[in-house]
């Protein structure tokens, strides 16, 4: 499945202006930032128009050599200095609004005589971020209601799971509990750690992380250019302060020269707190089988990396507990269902139109009217649905009736109960109808969620209260229903590899720089990660958690019944 950017580019309300897509038939063009998928058409040899962005989205566009020929096309313009556009049928104003998703990407806000639009790009609509918005001089008149959006071109990333949709924690909660646990590791010449996602976007964590740590941030030769940039252009990205480089090394991508240790950072979403408790806190050796454990590798300061349960851990000299070679950094450069609704209702436009498209997510209910209709001021005829109607069919009725269903996987209650969902859907798949979380599953559940955060987990790991659940979900991470785990980027649809590090953007696109060498180092990062938990792409739209060797187990057999279904009739009706 492309989970990249499906947008076909057009501009209903303004004929002749296109979005993020490059083709003959636009006659004015809008860039919302660098990502490799939204740069579809502009080294076509055919394409030369004008292209509106920021200046510091061209300015990385310019580390590459290979986009020098397009550059004098690309017009930059500043945040929030409005500017008139024209093409054969329509005069615009055109306005860029700074945006939450990677170093220059921003929002379009498209307004004519009588029609007004909001293009988001891709967008991380966190509350933090959302809140601002009102302050913003050109979007006020339109979160107050003294005036009407027509359309919003959004972008639903998130839809491409299917449902129930996932919460997603704060990029900042991601970060800080990723520190909790790196301040339990030693300070070691041989030991470095690497963050798997080299992508624009990711900046935020590798600052924060560097800098609180006085470490020193490697990365190659592109990924360096383009954080010196951002010393001249800090929008939400603070850059590296001048340290003493007293901590550990951090790499962004695998480093050219491999230490003996190598420990992972890898982005992670689709991740729930049974998974996060049964797999990635630190183990007390005390409680360990001295025969589950195989000594690989020892360094000159004393630091141990043994194997156990088919998987690498670090023991510092003189402590108690085993540390994973592979750290899950909970982070997302694109909006969750929730933030997406939010974001949607601060605005209450006439209507919406989702800039990712699938036939699957479609039949499957992805409907605006179904989605988002009750956050929309116009009529239901909206024009995503329309299209989609005429290229897909509509979807099943008992499909449309359900409710839209999100679960938080980082609270317990509601893990257990997508369990209970798994079974049925694992031990009687085609029998019945499979019930969906229900919305309002419990009241109480979001208090003890805010309680019962990450970081709380991983600092208190060791108090009575904390052991107990996190023993048991260790104990249930024996169930056969977890035979798989979801180990994919944040960034919705990213298969970045640990160890064929390239530079993948958000949706399977990759910058085409130096090729990264074979991992050579003494301990690989976790060799036995993908082939424990492999993610076959059969199951794309299933819930992580379900058994998928049963289920493709039924496939084979159904596969393998030569018999004709289409002719079957009961014996109570046949004559």
């Amino acid at each position: 499945m492309n989970s990249g950017n499906t947008f076909h580019g057009e501009i209903y309300e303004f004929p002749g202006v296109h979005l993020d897509r490059f083709t003959s038939n636009g006659e004015v063009f809008l860039l919302t930032h660098s990502h490799q998928d939204h740069l579809q058409g502009l080294l076509n040899k055919s394409f030369c128009n004008r292209v509106y962005c920021s200046l510091l989205t061209k300015c990385i566009i310019a580390l590459e050599d290979k986009y020098s020929t397009v550059l004098p096309y690309l017009v930059a313009k500043e945040y929030n200095e409005p500017f008139e556009i024209e093409t054969s049928q329509c005069k615009l104003t055109v306005t860029l609004i700074p945006s939450y998703h990677c170093p220059g990407s921003v929002m379009f806000l498209l307004e004519g005589i009588d029609k007004a639009v909001l293009a988001t790009g891709d967008i991380r609509a966190e509350s933090w971020w959302a809140s601002t918005l009102i302050k913003n001089t050109y979007l006020f008149p339109y979160i107050t209601g003294l005036k009407v959006l027509d359309q919003i071109y959004i972008d639903t990333t998130f839809t491409y799971r299917g449902e129930p949709y996932i919460s997603i924690m704060p990029n900042s909660e991601g970060i800080f509990a990723a520190m909790e646990l790196l301040k339990l590791y030693p300070v070691d010449d041989e030991i470095q750690f690497m963050f798997v996602d080299s992508v624009s976007g990711s900046e935020e964590a590798w600052f924060q992380i560097a800098n609180y740590f006085d470490s020193e941030l490697r990365a190659n030769d592109l990924v360096t250019r383009r954080n010196e940039l951002l010393r001249k252009h800090r929008d939400f990205y603070s850059p590296i302060k001048t340290t003493f480089k007293t901590g550990p090394i951090f790499n962004v991508g695998y480093p050219k020269s491999p230490p003996p240790v190598l420990i992972i950072i890898k982005h992670a979403i689709n991740f729930n707190v049974i998974d996060y408790a049964g797999q990635c806190l630190p183990r007390k050796i005390s409680e360990i089988d001295p025969r589950d454990l195989k000594c690989l590798f020892t360094t000159i300061r004393g630091h141990r990396v043994y194997e156990h349960d088919e998987r690498q851990w670090l023991l510092p000299k003189n402590q108690d507990e085993l540390l994973p070679m592979a750290i899950m950094l909970m982070f997302s450069r694109h909006s969750s269902f929730e933030e997406t609704r939010n974001f949607i209702d601060l605005f209450r436009p006439k209507s919406v139109y989702p800039c990712t498209k699938s036939r699957v997510t479609w039949l499957n209910g992805f409907t605006v009217s179904r989605v988002f209709g009750d956050l929309c001021v116009g009529n239901s005829n909206h024009r995503f649905d329309l299209d989609k109607f005429k290229k897909f069919g509509y979807p099943l009725p008992q499909i449309m009736d359900r409710e839209v269903t999100s679960i938080n996987r980082w609270s317990f209650s509601q893990c257990l109960h997508e369990v209970d969902f798994v079974h049925i859907s694992s031990e009687r798949p085609f029998k019945g109808q499979i019930p969906l979380i229900p919305k309002s599953i419990n009241k109480s559940v979001t208090k003890s969620s805010n309680e019962f955060n990450l970081q709380s987990l991983i600092a208190g790991r060791n108090e009575e209260k904390y052991k107990e659940v996190i023993n048991y979900h260790k104990t249930l991470r024996a169930n056969p229903v977890f035979h798989r785990l979801d180990y994919n980027s944040s960034s919705y649809g990213s298969q970045s590899s640990y160890e064929e590090v390239k530079t993948y953007s958000d949706e399977e696109e990759y910058y085409e720089g130096d090729d990264n060498p074979g991992i050579e180092s003494h301990i690989r990062p976790d060799d036995s990660w993908g082939q424990v938990f492999p993610h076959p792409e059969s199951c794309m739209y299933l819930s992580p958690l379900l058994d998928t060797q049963k289920i493709n187990d039924i496939t084979a057999q159904l596969t393998k019944d030569q018999r004709n279904w289409n002719q079957f009739r009961l014996k109570s009706t046949t004559k």
